[in-house]
């Protein structure tokens, strides 16, 4: 296998995966399908420049230069297309051009199927092993398909996405921003091809690009979730793909070596291929987990089990009954998972949000209170009261107009945030949090999304029961005191009853003992049994006070001192 069949293997490859992953993971936009069909005619080509380039006759390599003519006649015909989507150049002129380009690919693609000759031209044997087109052959039709659609056509659709890039902001602009490189690195490797129909001395060796192009396209997929696609890949899913892509890499350097030390040589390549093969594969294990190693470093370095993560806060939360525990847990949470810089936990209060921030230096978590404030009309609280869910900053500009923006930017500078949470208990905003950037500078997944979304829920039900809990904390402390100034009341009327009731008995006490000393002998009868009802009177009197004053003291938790046998 030379060289350009190997890149066109890559070729089919890379770019079916491509679109079955679009497909498949994406959403079934017209952005996404015009995608996947660019990607099915960039594999036509691979197919066709794989056989060209390695059939044995001039009649075959004729046919399949047909064939790969189908894909490259459309590549830039769809490019544009999803561009024209994706850009969302809805502009007349624009529509016109999309339309005079598919017209003039199908006047091409009759040229290519029914009078080939005339634009096709006499392929020539090249290198020993490729038929490539010559163009001093090729009649002014196979030039002009390529000024009009590699030329043009290609450079107004980077026009147009270089425009655009420079305009947009976010994620939108991380997302444009790949697509410029790959679309670059795309229209490298296919106008290498029209450089060896010009120069037959030129190597097509710029094929790979054609390869390497999708690699670029799912890296912003990962990264920014281009064409909407939430895409998280297993650890299992990623080492099989490096060990697959590090496979087809030292079959290529099989081949090249072989080739070499056989032209050195000049012996046959069976020995030599054998001899490289020992020594790669001696080479292979170490190089695999270096790689491994690298993945883990760059995709997972802050990586967490989102289900299990979910279920133990959920576990959690139920066992926290104060606000105060719930948001430290939270902000623990946040900061162990996620690794934030910083974190603004905001609670409304009056006309505004307000809190304290939260950092994370040293392994350890420090909580200090902030002046900044946010006001309950601001732009961002009417963001979150209206979408009532997670904004954010990077994808402002796809959902808020770029007045919004600026306003709501301008709110989250003071907080660095990134992102802003929301907590609706019983449909009311009652909290906001607010997250810095992660401290590996990475960007916000769909799974961090997720798990801020699902947490957000059940710290809302938590916070809310502990919002009761503090109404009835707050509840029973009126009513003990309540109880207690009910108390104070009573034992001021024990001391009143105590002093004040029984002081007159006691002088009407003291009168009739005097009475009853210097004139006891003077009574009569009668006077005596006065006497004796009037002590009578007192002394049932005092009993009935004494026994007020004892349920007093038990009302008021006073016990009475109480003799005890020690002997019994």
């Amino acid at each position: 296998m030379n060289l350009i069949a190997f890149s066109s293997v890559l070729i089919c490859v890379t770019n079916i995966f491509i679109a079955i992953l679009v497909l498949l993971k994406g959403k079934n936009t017209r952005v996404n399908i015009i995608w996947a069909i660019l990607c099915i005619f960039i594999s036509i080509w691979g197919i066709g420049s794989y056989k060209f380039s390695t059939v044995l006759t001039i009649e075959e390599a004729f046919f399949w230069q047909q064939i790969a003519n189908i894909g490259s006649i459309f590549i830039p015909i769809t490019f544009y297309h999803f561009l024209y989507a994706f850009l969302k150049l809805n502009k007349k002129y624009q529509t016109n051009i999309l339309i005079t380009a598919y017209i003039l690919g199908f006047v091409f693609l009759t040229f290519d199927l029914f009078i080939p000759q005339y634009f096709i031209g006499e392929p020539k044997l090249v290198f020993d092993h490729i038929y490539i087109l010559q163009f001093s052959k090729n009649n002014p039709l196979y030039l002009s398909f390529y000024i009009i659609f590699y030329l043009v056509l290609l450079l107004y659709s980077f026009s147009e996405l270089i425009i655009s890039y420079r305009k947009s902001r976010g994620t939108y602009k991380n997302q444009l921003r790949f697509l410029v490189v790959a679309s670059i690195v795309g229209w490298i490797g296919g106008d290498g091809y029209f450089l060896t129909v010009i120069n037959n001395d030129i190597y097509p060796i710029l094929n790979f690009a054609i390869a390497i192009y999708p690699l670029i396209v799912a890296y912003a997929i990962l990264r920014y979730r281009l064409m909407d696609i939430n895409l998280v890949f297993r650890k299992s899913m990623v080492y099989s793909l490096s060990a697959g892509l590090l496979t087809g890499i030292f079959l290529l350097l099989i081949m090249i070596m072989s080739n070499y030390i056989s032209d050195l040589t000049g012996h046959a390549s069976l020995g030599v291929s054998c001899i490289a093969a020992l020594i790669i594969a001696m080479l292979f294990n170490p190089l695999k987990n270096r790689i491994q190693l690298l993945i883990d470093k760059v995709f997972y370095k802050t990586r967490y089990d989102y289900y299990s993560t979910i279920q133990k806060a959920g576990s959690d939360l139920v066992e926290l009954i104060r606000a105060g525990d719930i948001q430290d847990y939270i902000l623990q949470l946040i900061f162990k998972t996620l690794k934030v810089k910083s974190a603004y936990f905001l609670s409304i209060d009056g006309e505004c949000f307000k809190g304290a921030i939260t950092r994370f230096s040293n392994n350890k978590l420090s909580t200090e209170e902030i002046t900044q404030e946010l006001d309950k009309n601001s732009e961002l609280v009417r963001l979150l009261k209206t979408g009532k869910d997670i904004v954010i900053k990077e994808e402002l500009a796809e959902v808020v107009e770029n007045d919004e923006f600026d306003i709501i930017a301008e709110e989250l500078k003071p907080f660095n945030g990134k992102i802003a949470v929301p907590f609706f208990i019983e449909d009311r905003l009652s909290f906001i949090l607010i997250l810095g950037e992660k401290l590996s500078g990475d960007f916000y997944s769909d799974e961090d999304i997720n798990l801020l979304s699902t947490i957000s829920s059940q710290a809302a039900v938590s916070l809310k029961n502990a919002m009761l809990y503090g109404e009835l904390e707050q509840r029973v402390e009126d009513r003990t005191g309540e109880l207690s100034y009910a108390n104070k009341q009573l034992e001021d009327f024990t001391k009143v009853v105590s002093h004040d009731l029984q002081e007159p008995l006691w002088k009407v006490k003291m009168f009739g003992d005097r009475l009853k000393a210097g004139y006891a002998e003077v009574l009569e009868g009668k006077g005596r049994d006065y006497m004796e009802r009037m002590y009578s009177a007192i002394t049932r009197m005092q009993r009935l006070i004494n026994d007020l004053l004892a349920l007093s003291r038990v009302t008021i938790g006073v016990q009475p001192n109480i003799s005890v046998d020690l002997n019994r």
